[in-house]
């Protein structure tokens, strides 16, 4: 694995067989000068991601969501009358009752067209020790959650400690005991000073 820039990247997803011929998701996030960081399965769920202006430059916040094997086993078949859920022969209708929600801050990055001119946030500072706030929505009703901070701290693979520096990332416990999967799911992210950072969301 190479050193990568942190510009123009990609994420894509494949299925591919371990050795014992069993399917497998493989998530690759590819950077623009060709590098890849592969997530193998368990294969987590995307929250959406969202750009903040610091400087010259901008920091790119994104998260995922996990539970074991979970979401890897998950398949989703569409019917009239709606989405049915299934893993292994089990139908269910609900989120396991708690996810892991990991959000990554990376700095460094170009600012993208869609990100509003101004001044921003003052420095990375501001984004140290950020604390969340949760909930999901169901029927155009928004209901709070319960989410914790586990740990914070940078976990980089090999080959990407020179970007130790430029990399913050929260992971968090979020109670989800009686979310249906048909329900969206909201973080939102406020500084140490309580100012908004950013707001990011899932569905599946």
């Amino acid at each position: 694995m190479t050193a990568c820039s942190l510009v123009a990247a990609s994420w894509s997803s494949t299925q591919i067989c371990t050795a014992r011929g069993e399917p497998q998701t493989k998530d690759t996030f590819t950077y623009a000068d060709g590098g890849e960081l592969i997530q193998p399965y368990p294969s987590p769920r995307f929250l959406s991601w969202q750009s903040l202006r610091i400087g010259s430059g901008c920091v790119l916040v994104q998260g995922t969501v996990d539970a074991g094997r979970f979401f890897f086993d998950l398949k989703e078949k569409k019917t009239p009358g709606g989405p049915v859920f299934r893993v292994g022969h089990k139908v269910v209708t609900d989120f396991p009752d708690q996810v892991r929600v990991v959000i990554t801050l990376a700095s460094g990055v170009p600012c993208s067209r869609n990100v509003p001119p101004g001044p921003g946030i003052p420095s990375l500072e501001g984004l140290k020790s950020l604390r969340a706030e949760a909930a999901y929505v169901r029927d155009l009703k928004k209901y709070p959650l319960e989410i914790n901070l586990e740990q914070e701290g940078v976990d980089l693979p090999p080959g990407f400690e020179a970007y130790s520096g430029r990399f913050q990332q929260f992971r968090f416990e979020l109670k989800t005991k009686g979310v249906l999967l048909t329900d969206a799911l909201l973080i939102t992210l406020y500084s140490k000073d309580h100012a908004k950072v950013a707001q990011l969301s899932w569905r599946q």
